[in-house]
């Protein structure tokens, strides 16, 4: 997928409709940050049960001609100030927990989005809603994976609520492959903050509706909890491997300190000419030790499979965008719907972790966009979901391209191994026998797409997708 120079841009999602949107900000003269704003609001719509406007949170990572170091914006959630961390210790054990009100952490979401938009996009913030509210009014096809994803959750919670039934249910039945699907109360949102601006999040029948819902199913939001959401752009964290210097998130709430471990851990002289067991067993050994590293510090609450969504998104001028973001370690996160408002509530809490050093409770998340520059000025932006194995699934992108010179369409085909949060090795069937007694991992535990960007020195744009999904990208 090679775009000549010239060209207004590029965006991969996991939807197609979702990288139309943010081609759509492309072409009315909008940078990649415009659209991957566009992009983002498109797959709050298209793909609910990855993400949505109240989810959890994620990470946008910016390189771009007008910055003088890469950016970060951190719109990872927070834990509501009247949140009990003694649930912590009785979490597993309570459903409500997992999957109820007490689940819900600080969504995020939106004002990351308002967030990204001041750190430098050039269209107005009211232009980049129009795609997501015409695909939320006038409806979108129903993706195989949005209608495995309505399966699952119908055999899992049992009886959903009338008002998640009302969104995605058809003639009592989850909605199918194929289905025209119209979500007309996430349209009306979107419409009052297209109008009002981060004000409309913060402000009136909104958090009201969305706080009210989370305290009557048993949690603890507040509308002082939105307001104070602690969502921040500043100088994305870097780390340097091998010459290359890559950025990314806080290290802390994110797992990029998992990456950054890893990159920091990996011996070079060690990986082999080719990809081969030396290769391998070089990978897991340096992920283990990273994933040791943070579980010396945190104790999660849980072992989170993180249903997550990915998007990056290229400009002529330069500009590189990856983002991550997610509703939590569940699909369509807490299942609740904020009443009145269409909205699905993150389930973040579950992603709390304890610090083992001496008291303190923070979100940990597996999200690891990144960008990284080559020597030569060769810049990339990738990312992808995976639970926790997004950590591996960046670091072999990385490692793929500097060592071994693969341009990163070839390297996210490529099989892949991991580690368990425990460091147990884990690959794909094609490894099985160059990683003798990892387990293997099914292509489908992946849960979607990674992706990633390419601007070569000439400015030519590059991008690439796994062939393993569905997804989509989309030029200007």
């Amino acid at each position: 997928m090679t775009l000549q120079v010239g060209a207004r841009g590029v965006v991969v999602a996991s939807r197609q409709e979702a990288a139309d949107a943010g081609a759509f900000a492309l072409r009315h003269g909008g940078n990649a940050i415009d659209a991957a704003i566009a992009t983002a609001l498109a797959l709050t719509v298209v793909d609910p049960a990855n993400c949505g406007l109240a989810g959890y949170g994620g990470y946008m990572v910016v390189d771009s001609p007008r910055f003088a170091v890469p950016q970060c914006v951190h719109f990872n959630t927070s834990v509501p100030a009247a949140f009990d961390p003694r649930q912590l210790q009785q979490a597993p054990r309570i459903e409500p927990f997992v999957h109820g009100g007490a689940s819900v952490s600080v969504p995020a979401v939106v004002p990351g989005l308002f967030a990204a938009h001041a750190a430098g996009a050039r269209l107005p913030m009211a232009d980049l809603f129009a795609p997501a509210i015409a695909l939320a009014s006038q409806g979108y096809a129903v993706s195989p994976d949005l209608a495995r994803a309505l399966r699952w959750a119908s055999s899992v919670h049992g009886t959903l609520s009338q008002d998640f039934q009302d969104l995605y249910f058809r003639d009592g039945r989850p909605c199918r492959e194929g289905q025209s699907l119209r979500v007309e109360p996430v349209a009306e949102v979107l419409r009052l903050l297209a109008r009002s601006g981060l004000a409309g999040w913060r402000e009136g029948g909104l958090p009201d509706a969305i706080c009210s819902s989370v305290r009557g199913a048993g949690g603890a939001l507040d509308v002082a909890d939105l307001a104070g959401d602690g969502v921040r752009v500043e100088p994305a964290q870097a780390v340097e491997h091998h010459g290359v210097q890559v950025h990314g998130a806080d290290p802390t709430g994110s797992a990029f300190g998992v990456l950054a471990g890893a990159l920091q851990a990996l011996q070079p002289s060690r990986l082999g000419a080719a990809r081969g067991a030396e290769y391998l067993r070089t990978v897991v050994d340096a992920l283990a030790a990273a994933w040791k590293q943070r579980l010396a510090h945190w104790q999660p609450l849980v072992a989170p499979s993180q249903h997550t969504t990915h998007l990056c998104a290229a400009d002529a001028d330069g500009t590189l965008v990856a983002c991550t973001f997610t509703h939590g370690p569940l699909w369509f996160g807490s299942a609740l719907v904020a009443r009145d408002t269409g909205l699905l509530l993150n389930c973040g809490a579950n992603l709390y972790a304890a610090d083992r050093r001496g008291g303190g409770v923070q979100p940990l998340t597996n999200l690891c966009p990144v960008f990284f520059r080559e020597p030569d000025s060769t810049r990339h932006v990738v990312g992808s979901p995976g639970g926790h194995r997004i950590p591996a699934i960046v670091l072999q992108a990385i490692v793929d391209r500097v060592h071994y010179a693969a341009d990163l369409e070839q390297a996210l085909a490529l099989p892949r191994v991991s580690t368990s949060m425990a460091g147990e090795p884990e690959c794909e069937a094609e490894l099985l026998d160059l990683l003798p007694g990892a387990r293997r991992i099914d292509t489908a535990e992946y849960y979607g797409p990674a992706s990633a960007i390419t601007c070569r020195s000439d400015g030519t744009l590059v991008a690439a997708r796994d062939p393993r999904f569905g997804s989509g990208w989309a030029r200007a």
